[in-house]
């Protein structure tokens, strides 16, 4: 639904003459044209898997989406307080030390995905330039390494926190990486993790 290069196998690809669906670019193209500073929102929406690790990786993923795309807001119908692996995503972004610390909020351009394996959103905090956050989303049944390299961001310090199949609920802290001026980091499988990065 997010990208010009990939075309699912659907009747919706099909009736459109095999194009890719492309929505949320499409319609900030509509609202440029013709509505000009128009807020873009999601009103409904839910990828399921309230409970299982594939809904979290589905969440966080659209969270990330969502922010890249500036959607204005979006409305997730029918998640609920039983929806741990959901809301484990939510917190991914929001709170995910459980100490209150969140995803940056000036959104960074992100280069080197493969949006079938994984994604990785990343952000300043306009309240604390030496502060940077980065989501990483292993959508592989594998673990993977990441060499996370920025551009005028030098980290001195890193910190994880990382939900997988067998953390529902609650985050547990994971190992990243200062190296070169670059951060590595191992993702397990099917995971989602959020690193929050400081510069001396």
């Amino acid at each position: 639904l997010f990208r010009s290069d990939y075309v699912e196998t659907s009747w919706i690809t099909r009736s459109m003459g095999g194009k890719a669906i492309d929505l949320l670019p499409m319609l900030q193209g509509k609202i440029d044209q013709f509505y000009p500073d128009t807020k873009l929102a999601v009103t409904e929406y839910n990828f399921g898997g309230g409970k299982e690790i594939s809904g979290a990786i589905a969440q966080a993923d659209v969270l990330g989406i969502f922010g890249r795309y500036g959607v204005f807001a979006a409305a997730n119908w029918g998640i609920s307080a039983n929806d741990t692996a959901e809301l484990d995503a939510f917190r991914a972004f929001r709170n995910f030390d459980g100490a209150g610390a969140t995803f940056g909020d000036q959104v960074l351009a992100v280069s080197g995905t493969s949006a079938s394996l994984n994604s990785v959103y990343a952000a300043l905090d306009s309240k604390d330039s030496k502060r940077l956050t980065v989501v990483v989303i292993n959508k592989s049944a594998v673990l993977t390494n990441f060499r996370i390299t920025f551009r005028k961001f030098t980290p001195g310090t890193a910190r994880a926190f990382t939900v997988t199949a067998s953390s529902l609920g609650h985050a547990i802290p994971s190992t990243a990486k200062v190296s070169d001026e670059d951060i590595t980091f191992t993702a397990p499988p099917l995971s989602v993790s959020t690193i929050e990065a400081k510069r001396e």
